[in-house]
Order: structure tokens, then sequence, then C-alpha cells
């Protein structure tokens, strides 16, 4: 898959999304929904009409990093892994901040 299948409206709902499958296939549960991608104003060719009724957010990094429960405890994720170099980091500084981890379960 592409970079523009990725641009597609449906593609950028998927990203990251996670489904607990532990009861098989047949009966996933979500869990975890990440925000759907978007993008600078002006990026690329996207729509930017004036006068067009949209959201205006802030774009900020740190979206790489997402949450979901498991066996209710909070996890956090990628988009692509349970286990990268990043969420490693991020759980160990989760895990050594129990005002956080109160605060987020």
């Amino acid at each position: 898959m592409g970079w523009v299948s990725f641009t597609e409206l449906a593609s950028m709902d998927c990203r990251g999304i996670m489904f607990d499958v532990t009861d098989g296939v047949s009966s996933p549960s979500l869990v975890c929904l990440p925000p759907q991608k978007f993008f600078e104003y002006e990026h690329d060719s996207r729509d930017h009409t004036l006068g067009r009724i949209g959201d205006k957010m802030v774009k900020l990094d740190g979206s790489l990093i997402s949450t979901f429960l498991h066996k209710s405890q909070i996890r956090l994720k990628s988009k692509a892994s349970l286990d990268s170099q990043q969420v490693r980091l991020a759980e160990s500084c989760l895990y050594q901040n129990s005002q956080l981890r109160r605060e987020i379960q």
C-alpha cells in the first residue's frame, strides 16, 4: 500500500486502530482508536476553500503513542508496534510516575 492509499479518507481513519481478537476474529472488540490523520494547512493539494466550515486543531508532536487497556491496565502502543523503542521509553516514563499513572487509570 503506497502513500496515495493512505491519503484516502477511509485509510486515514484506520491508522493505528487496534482490536482485541482473543475471543476470535468473529467477535473483535475495539481497544484503540487514535485520532484521524490530519495535515497542516495547505499541505500538498488539500482543499482549504475560503469559508468552508471545518475543525481547527493545534498539531503537536507526540501522536506516535496511543493508549489502550489490557487486562484493566493502561498500556501504550505506536501506530505499528506494541514493543517499539518509543513505546518502551514512554512506558518507562509512565511506570516511573505514579501520579500520572493514577491520573490516566
